[in-house]
């Protein structure tokens, strides 16, 4: 220990001394001019260990006090469920400081907008005092951030903290005996609070901290994370509604915990993990408390929350990487590599919107989606049935993961990890002789737990939540974007369009045996949210790469296309992504036309063109600018008159037998075209016949808009045909045309915007730019818009 770690140190009691984890740079001068406690994972003011030494340091520095808790959306699984709840748990916080003298700096990113202030902070820090959580992200954040200056690590959520461990442990009873003597020592003496006075810094000098009343559905909106998780309405976060549910769990539930806990039919478990994980409550409070109640649940309770739950905490404090294979034991990975290659007709996609086909495994999974939770008994089943759907130990590891991490509240937690692990072996034996996908891994059957478990019971339990009844119009990407997330978050969804199909201008047109894109030709993917929905489509078989040979005609710059950026396709057309999704939708209607919405403080009421009304809770309007215009109120019209919508006249060419230099070209003269591209060189597409489509510009199409279609193909056609190379041999040629009068929107995105009533939300790539990336991410927004309202929180 240097001198300037001791000189830290001595400042703090044993209890607190002993919970420091790791010093950062402890020899860096402490010249600054604030104390910095940096608080993700310890969301209280009461029975907070890391606070205290914040506290006392300032104490002792005489330099004041600055509390801070940051919301970027850099964590890989945020979503408007963990960000809200985490923002409501702020809102408790800033309550509680202030009740102390002190005040909340709190800071949210935008979509796009400024980075966080943390780094600047710690630079202006004498010393930063920050939580410890052993699991990824969190335990490289502070090495990330501290740029040289001395930042402390504080061990806030364990009982028994991990520092008194010298290994991982590998089993709860020897984990159990090790520890004994402390966790009886602490439960008796209860934790020690400090009582200091100390100057609080003025927040507003140093951080233009977020305006925490502002409406929390405004707040999460404009954050760049994932806008289709939806909040649980139920499980708000914060100390208060943590406390609430601790109390009703004690007072009626605790008694029977030992005999019901296992039985998820049952109400019988506590569902506190959300609030241990983001630290709103405090494990030494709620362990005195259980262990004061003396009934005869306590004992058992507390052995899940001081044994099973810190062991985890210990055992990943000391594991290099939690995340990968070499996190289980040996044996295991050797008895789960024995049994890889497994092939199943079962995607990602398949599994992760429960569509396994098992009845318990795909309401395990719907609870999940809808409630943000899984019964810890079933976690059980529900992790060993992926192993057997999964073709090796990684996929197995990712999917656990990542369904839990996206949607459980307590995701990210070391809990979660020993508990997802505990289904590969950790934490257990072999169990011999081998048996099945799981060899030598302690097995759980499905269908034998569904023998044991009362499922019409269980379903009631996990579809309770509050249902909205929603309308989406449109089915192009935005609308099929909002309606699925909407459906996988348990509302009741309403799809139409007045066209044939789903696609919208990503439409695939049949001509007799022939398919043509007229519309999107390929899309592009940057945007991490949009990146792994693409992901999920490709291994659905919706997508492909297209590798085309691709040129360009002309001496105007190409629009900055980079050749280097992947496309993606459709397969068998365009329209495959928005045809697939609207299929999983219970309820979706085509040749289907609303006339107009009427708002009233019941929902709205939409009108059809067939002259039929029907009753929603909200409507998604995911319509080209203009025609939503004709639906909204006169504000929201006036804004969405702000969008410009530009006409592309499209030609759909058969030109069996000719010649062609590429399979697609951006054209960039000052001829009618702007684009032209075989289908037929898209992969997944069959036909023999050569087929083309030619975009026009949007200026030669503003010119002739109103032509006859005859006339645009054999301009288009002619154009076409001159361009150097090309050779079309017009006896055996076909070419009609299409005019989309709302091909592409205006540069300038102006977001979603929402009637006042906040009944009616709109959303398309206008929204958010023209790209095919742009209307997943409008239409994302707007289903987290929807799932975020007082309406469909009953709030």
């Amino acid at each position: 220990m240097s001198s300037s770690e001791d000189g830290l140190i001595s400042v703090l009691p044993e209890a607190l001394s002993e919970r420091i984890v790791r010093i950062h740079n402890p020899d860096a001068r402490r010249t600054g001019e604030i104390i910095v406690y940096w608080v993700h994972h310890a969301l209280r003011a009461h029975d907070n260990p890391a606070l205290d030494v914040a506290r006392l340091l300032s104490a002792n520095l005489n330099i004041p006090l600055l509390v801070y808790q940051g919301l970027g959306g850099s964590h890989p699984f945020a979503n408007d469920r963990h960000a809200r709840f985490a923002i409501e748990a702020a809102r408790d916080l800033r309550k509680q400081l202030r009740s102390k003298g002190g005040d909340l700096a709190f800071f949210s990113g935008r979509d796009g907008g400024e980075s966080s202030p943390l780094s600047d902070l710690i630079g202006q820090a004498a010393v930063t005092v920050t939580d410890y959580m052993p699991a990824p992200p969190f335990d490289r954040w502070p090495e990330g951030v501290s740029s040289g200056q001395t930042l402390i690590e504080i061990d806030a959520s364990c009982l028994v903290p991990v520092t008194l461990s010298s290994a991982a442990p590998s089993r709860a009873f020897e984990f159990r005996r090790q520890f004994s003597a402390q966790r009886d020592e602490r439960l008796a003496r209860g934790y020690e609070s400090i009582e200091v006075e100390h100057p609080w810094a003025e927040v507003t000098r140093y951080v233009d901290s977020v305006d925490l009343d502002t409406p929390l559905d405004d707040l999460v909106h404009h954050l760049p994370c994932d806008h289709t998780v939806g909040p649980i309405a139920d499980t708000p976060g914060g100390s208060t509604a943590g406390y609430e549910r601790w109390r009703r769990f004690r007072d009626s539930d605790l008694a029977r915990y030992a005999r019901d806990r296992n039985d998820a039919a049952k109400d019988s478990v506590s569902r506190m993990s959300p609030y241990l994980h983001y630290g709103c409550v405090s494990v030494f409070q709620v362990a005195r408390e259980a262990l004061r109640a003396g009934v005869s649940g306590s004992e058992k309770f507390l052995d899940e929350l001081l044994i099973w739950r810190e062991l985890s905490y210990h055992w990943a404090h000391h594991c290099p990487d939690v995340h990968s294979a070499d996190a289980l034991p040996a044996w295991a990975v050797e008895t789960l590599r024995a049994h890889e290659g497994r092939e199943s007709e079962l995607t990602t996609w398949d599994l992760e919107y429960a569509r396994s086909g098992s009845d318990l495994w795909d309401l395990a999974q719907r609870s999940l989606l809808e409630r943000g939770e899984l019964h810890n008994n079933v976690r059980m089943t529900w992790g060993k049935a992926l192993v057997q759907w999964s073709p090796d130990v990684e996929s197995t590891m990712h999917r656990l993961t990542d369904f839990n991490h996206r949607y459980a509240l307590d995701g990210s937690d070391p809990n979660s990890y020993g508990g997802l692990w505990w289904c590969l072996g950790l934490f257990d034996r072999p169990f011999k002789p081998g048996r099945g996908a799981l060899g030598e891994v302690r097995s759980r059957s499905v269908e034998a737990h569904e023998k044991r478990l009362d499922l019409d019971a269980y379903g009631a339990k996990v579809q309770r939540m509050p249902r909205k009844k929603v309308l989406v119009m449109g089915a192009g990407m935005a609308g099929v974007t909002a309606a699925h997330a909407l459906h996988a978050n348990g509302h009741r969804v309403t799809l139409v369009d007045k066209g044939r199909g789903p696609g919208g201008r990503m439409s695939t047109r049949r001509r007799d045996s022939l398919r043509f894109d007229h519309g999107a030709q390929y899309f592009t993917a940057r945007d991490p949210r949009f990146l792994r929905a693409v992901s999920l489509w490709q291994e659905q078989g919706w997508i492909d790469r297209y590798e085309g040979r691709i040129g360009s005609v002309g001496q105007r710059q190409s629009s900055g296309k980079s050749e280097k950026q992947i496309r993606w396709v459709g397969v068998p057309g365009m329209n495959a992504v928005c045809a697939g999704i609207a299929s999983t939708l219970p309820d979706a209607r085509f040749e289907t036309h609303v006339t107009g919405l009427v708002s009233s403080e019941n929902g709205v009421t939409a009108e059809f063109k067939n002259g039929q009304q029907e009753p929603f809770d909200m409507v998604v309007c995911a319509l080209p600018a203009p025609q939503a215009a004709s639906l909204a109120d006169a504000e929201t019209a006036s804004r969405l008159s702000r969008v410009a919508m530009h006409p592309v006249w499209a030609v759909m060419l058969e030109a069996p037998g000719g010649t062609f230099p590429w399979d697609a070209a951006f054209i960039n003269d000052d001829g009618p075209l702007s684009w032209v591209m075989a289908n037929d060189s898209k992969p997944g597409r069959a036909q023999t016949n050569s087929t083309w489509t030619l975009h026009a510009t949007v200026e030669w199409t503003r010119r002739h808009l109103e032509n006859d279609k005859d006339d645009v193909a054999r301009a288009l056609v002619a154009a076409f045909a001159a361009i150097d190379g090309v050779e079309i041999y017009s006896e055996s040629m076909t070419a009609s045309a299409h005019r989309w009068l709302y091909a592409r929107g205006s540069a300038e995105s102006i977001g979603e915007p929402v009637d006042p009533t906040g009944r009616v939300v709109y959303c398309g790539d206008w929204a958010r730019g023209e790209r095919v990336e742009g209307a997943y991410l409008s239409g994302a927004a707007a289903a987290g818009l929807v799932m975020n309202s007082r309406f469909t929180l009953g709030r």
